[in-house]
């Protein structure tokens, strides 16, 4: 393909639901088309539900809203809230958030009716805002892949429940009614103004629901009792509209297409009706069709240049979902692989059901490169979009996708559990034989250890010979040191006895001196009394050994009598 082609339009969104754009292209709906656009005329809200792949968001883009441009009646707001993520909870819009953005509103803060009501956030004001910029007075909400709005917390549900209920059930909320007729009784309000804000606008309301998440529904009915009331299903394609959008999207001769116009053999149409027709009634999913007709156009007629599409040029058309993602995985390297193929079926899929990943926690948390990413999205694997915030956002393009998607995981999650089991096992064997060569060493030491054992028990032998000699020799010195310390004691003891002994006579001896003393004092024999008293006091001063506490203060007590003797005798003499 040449490089100017690079940009040029697919004939088949693949994948990817029908855009505004592909309306040329959109074909085999002509009929639910025009029913589904009469009920939304006739109702105030529709409930349009029907299978995932059977191409409900391709009917609302690329059949009602193109019809809604050209009529000019209705101001249309697509609004789609993606799935509520744990993992960016922090940058989630809330659903009324979400409607704000889509509302594209634009305040005139020099209005009057700003400045009455400023800014405030509920659906109705939002919806006067766009009414008083527009001058309209008819809109429609239209609520794809409404199935988003139940993966958010309850209060936030609820929250949108009540304002919707609002905008759709009455001409002016209570809380605004008041305040205006509090206006109008002060009269600061004009009658242009007051007639305005209670012109109450059309609003139509569509909710675009998986036929498996209808039930969903009756959570609301407490605000919007007849929400179930006016459904229109919309089934697969039957055998001829699947003919149709086959065959015509390929006949559209314009060169901004990548492809020139081709055509399918009859046999070819029948084949690929009945590889992919429902078992029961023989009917087509949308999505399923568009995947087969843009594997045809990129690889059968761009890449190998066929112009006549026949039966054996189809091949296995039953296996295209899985080759188509195979080949696209295949088309990056080993290492690119490694981390794009768990980032498409770990992250972006949780179960049967497609996660919104922002562009920025693709690239910084799970390491996956811009040109990466571009590849997958020109693929039409993921399909890109901004939310409301405008935020880029990317997902698995279609449910159909998931299927083969989820194959295919599981063949690599058994092939790495294989790999994680042959990395265990190896594990272990290491571990075996580290420990059986620990045994072997520790057998070694063991056997060592009984030789040097049984030298030691030898020489704990006459080691224990020797120690019971000197233990002898230790209980014999003991003995007798016991002995002769018990010897010395009893000695020690004798002495000082009979020192004690000898203190006591010498202190008997010294009273008889204190006594011939006294006598010798009262005859005035003064002298021969000094003499006698200091013989006692002698007696009395020289011992050696310790006296008890009584003995001693005895000793001080005949000393003290003694002097006081001496000194009455130096006085008389």
């Amino acid at each position: 393909m040449a490089d100017n082609d690079i940009h040029k339009l697919n004939r088949y969104p693949g994948v990817k639901p029908f855009s505004e754009k592909d309306n040329e292209l959109f074909f085999g709906r002509t009929k639910d088309r025009d029913a589904f656009y009469d009920l939304i005329f006739v109702k105030q809200h529709v409930v349009l539900y029907g299978k995932s792949g059977y191409g409900k968001s391709s009917l609302i883009n690329a059949g009602i809203i193109p019809l809604l441009k050209e009529r000019k009646i209705y101001v249309y707001f697509l609004v789609r809230f993606n799935n509520y993520s744990e993992k960016e909870k922090t940058e989630s819009l809330s659903p009324l958030e979400n409607i704000k953005k889509r509302l594209d509103v634009k305040v005139d803060t020099k209005s009057d009716f700003y400045n009455i009501i400023p800014n405030e956030g509920s659906l109705w004001y939002w919806i006067k805002q766009n009414q008083l910029n527009s001058e309209k007075t008819k809109f429609i909400i239209f609520f794809d892949q409404f199935e988003e709005l139940f993966t958010y917390p309850k209060e936030e549900i609820a929250d949108f429940s009540e304002q919707l209920s609002q905008l759709l059930y009455g001409s002016i909320p209570v809380s605004y009614r008041k305040k205006i007729d509090e206006l109008e009784d002060d009269g600061n309000i004009s009658d242009k103004l007051q007639k305005f804000l209670y012109e109450k606008p059309e609003i139509k309301v569509v909710f675009s629901i998986r036929g498996d998440r209808l039930s969903q529904l009756n959570t609301l009915t407490d605000r919007h009792p007849s929400i179930l009331q006016n459904c229109y299903e919309l089934d697969a394609l039957t055998v001829d509209d699947a003919a149709t959008a086959i065959t015509q999207p390929a006949k559209i001769d314009d060169a901004k297409f990548k492809t020139p116009p081709f055509e399918y053999t009859d046999g070819a149409v029948e084949k690929i009706r009945e590889s992919i027709a429902n078992v029961q009634d023989k009917k087509i999913e949308a999505a399923t069709l568009q995947i087969v007709c843009k594997y045809v156009e990129d690889t059968l007629v761009a890449e190998k240049g066929n112009s006549v599409i026949t039966e054996d040029l189809l091949g296995n058309i039953t296996d295209i979902f899985q080759r188509y993602y195979e080949a696209l995985l295949n088309s990056f390297t080993a290492e690119e692989r490694e981390k794009i193929q768990p980032f498409i079926e770990d992250a972006l899929i949780d179960g049967d059901r497609r996660n919104s990943l922002t562009e920025g926690y693709i690239q910084n948390s799970l390491k996956i490169l811009p040109g990466q990413l571009a590849i997958l999205e020109q693929s039409s694997l993921l399909r890109k979009e901004r939310d409301a915030s405008g935020r880029i956002l990317y997902e698995i393009s279609h449910d159909s996708l998931i299927a083969a998607i989820n194959k295919v995981a599981e063949k690599r999650r058994a092939e790495e559990a294989n790999e994680e089991k042959q990395l265990q096992e190896k594990k272990l064997e290491i571990e075996r034989l580290r420990l059986e060569k620990e045994l072997e060493e520790e057998k070694l030491r063991s056997d060592e250890l009984k030789r040097l054992n049984k030298r030691a028990n030898v020489s704990v032998g006459v080691a224990t010979v020797l120690a019971l000699v000197c233990l002898v020799i230790a209980v014999v010195a003991f003995v007798f040191k016991g002995q002769a310390d018990k010897e010395k004691r009893e000695a020690s003891a004798a002495e000082k006895k009979a020192l004690r002994n000898l203190y006591e006579s010498n202190f008997l001896k010294a009273q008889d001196w204190i006594n011939k003393a006294e006598i010798f004092m009262k005859s005035n024999d003064n002298v021969y009394a000094e003499t006698d008293l200091k013989r006692a006091d002698s007696l009395i001063q020289n011992q050696t050994v310790q006296l008890s506490d009584t003995m001693e203060a005895e000793k001080r007590k005949k000393h003290l009598y003694i002097v006081a003797l001496l000194k009455s005798c130096n006085k008389k003499r």
